[in-house]
């Protein structure tokens, strides 16, 4: 039997973010849609769609999610590679990094 597991708004989308960190790490940010998205984080594509009301919202906050983990001393290369893809879409988010989080993601990325 199945229990539903009814999870705190802020912790749902924790999960949420998590899960597209994954995905991108995987499959870049091509591959980010609801639909892998709710998979990866064990929840229905509804939940996705009520806790970021559109793919934009979800990439911004996605952004901003990656930023504070290099900040908070993560600094895997997956997830500076993050920013720097966001860097190289021109995401306004991944522009407004801290100086430390762009350079990281220029120098992984070939360029000083």
């Amino acid at each position: 039997m199945n229990r539903r597991v009814v999870l705190k708004p802020t912790v749902r989308s924790g999960h949420i973010l998590s899960a597209a960190v994954n995905i991108i790490k995987t499959q870049g940010w091509g591959g980010l849609t609801r639909g892998r998205i709710a998979n990866e984080a064990g929840c229905a594509v509804g939940t996705v769609n009520n806790v970021f009301t559109d793919m934009g919202n979800l990439r911004n906050e996605l952004m901003n999610h990656v930023i504070q983990l290099i900040e908070t001393g993560d600094h895997c290369d997956e997830l500076v590679l993050v920013v720097a893809a966001g860097l190289g879409r021109g995401d306004e988010n991944a522009k407004r990094a801290p100086r430390m989080v762009k350079d990281l993601a220029l120098l992984m990325m070939g360029r000083d």
